[in-house]
């Protein structure tokens, strides 16, 4: 009988002890839980989004520039009555942007620290030479060390926080203000320019590249004209051209010169047209298009530097303004039954989620997409909720600090 109470004691004794190895187990497994998501928060690789809305008030339209954190969701104003224009953001947070008088008719320019907790516009005007001022958004090289401005009627500089540097091509002549000039940075500093050969709406194009020393021409390409251009993560440059009676995408490999300029003999032609070039991380070659059209025909397409096809596999589904993530989702607009959708597709082609959209997207670094409605609403998708920045801007221009940008206007159609 005494041994019997014996083993009850026992057997009820380990049950205690599995009883509470099992709770501690499930407390260890609770706290790293609990260490894996600060963690993952920890080193989550934060974005900031800059843009500008410009919105209906009692007192008519008014720009405001404002900045989005990704990490804290915050949504703070910097400007309220914003009178630059477009603007570029730096990877190191610097916003440099003008303000034009029209009684001087003179530009200032201005550089925007957006680390600061409140950051004062400096006036870097007197810093750069005489009738400087900013023409597009990406005038920032990829590391922040250059800002690239024109002058008046005269040429194309860089600023590298000292001094100047001028890489206007030799042969172009005058630039005056009403001459489009394209830019695509390359990651180790070297840029692309495409340079309008006069002041016409659709004049014909040709590409130039400053290289670190000296800036070249592409190709010649007198009886024909070059369209879009990028550069990929790896340095190959794509744009679009038509010459030698060929209308397609071009791509040089940013390796081979002859006779000090870019080797002709090496450029790869990619048989197919495109308003819009985009590289992914893993250097393929988004083609793309930007108009909002219920034609199959224009369906975003990729070259992954041996065959070409359809980024959506449907072929009775449009698709347009086609993004990767960094983790590899897919994000693009479609024509739905309601209009234009955004869709997007994980790394198996499944669709996690719809929801109505309007033209570009724009992926963060850590996975956040800014988006527009047709109702004039500017939002980011996290992945599980619609973050409201706007619910009544008439045109906006945003920039990721990672880089991707948006821009779209309701003014026409």
């Amino acid at each position: 009988m005494k041994k019997k109470k014996n083993s009850d004691h026992l057997i009820a004794h380990q049950r205690r002890r599995l009883h509470l190895t099992i709770v501690a187990l499930f407390a260890c497994f609770a706290m790293i839980g609990l260490a894996t998501e600060w963690l993952t928060e920890l080193v989550r690789p934060s974005d900031k989004l800059a843009y500008t809305v410009t919105e209906g008030t009692e007192v008519g339209l008014i720009t405001s520039l404002k900045l989005y954190d990704s990490k804290t969701d915050e949504n703070r104003t910097l400007i309220e009555n914003f009178k630059g224009g477009h603007f570029s953001f730096s990877v190191d947070g610097r916003i440099a942007y003008q303000d034009y008088d029209m009684d001087s008719n003179i530009f200032t320019i201005y550089l925007l620290d957006t680390t600061d907790e409140n950051p004062e516009a400096i006036d870097i005007t007197s810093n750069l030479l005489d009738g400087a001022w900013l023409g597009l958004s990406n005038m920032w090289s990829p590391d922040g060390n250059y800002l690239l401005y024109r002058t008046a009627d005269t040429g194309i500089y860089l600023w590298d926080g000292q001094q100047s540097i001028d890489i206007t091509p030799e042969n172009v002549g005058r630039i005056p203000m009403c001459r489009a000039v394209g830019v695509s940075w390359r990651s180790d500093g070297q840029v692309a320019l495409g340079i309008a050969d006069d002041c016409e709406l659709y004049s014909d194009t040709e590409i130039y590249i400053w290289n670190g020393e000296i800036t070249v021409n592409l190709s010649p390409n007198p009886d024909g004209y070059d369209g879009a251009f990028a550069w990929s993560p790896d340095g190959q440059l794509a744009f679009e051209s038509v010459r030698e009676n060929q209308h397609g995408i071009w791509i040089w490999d940013g390796e081979s010169y002859r006779d000090g300029v870019p080797d002709t003999a090496k450029f790869e032609f990619v048989d197919t047209d495109a308003d819009k070039l985009l590289w992914t991380n893993d250097n393929r070659l988004i083609i793309d298009w930007t108009n909002r059209t219920q034609n199959t025909q224009y369906r975003a397409k990729i070259w992954d530097g041996e065959t070409l096809k359809h980024i959506v596999r449907e072929p009775d589904m449009t698709s347009f303004s086609a993004r990767w993530s960094q983790d590899g989702r897919l994000a693009f607009i479609s024509y739905g039954e309601s209009g234009l959708n955004v869709v997007v597709r994980d790394t198996y082609n499944r669709e996690i989620a719809s929801f109505p959209g309007y033209d570009e997207l724009a992926w963060s670094a850590d996975g956040r997409l800014a988006y527009a409605t047709g109702q004039r609403e500017l939002l980011i998708w996290d992945g599980r909720e619609h973050i409201q920045l706007s619910d009544n801007t008439w045109e906006t221009y945003g920039r990721w600090q990672s880089g991707a940008s948006l821009n779209f206007s309701f003014w026409v159609g």
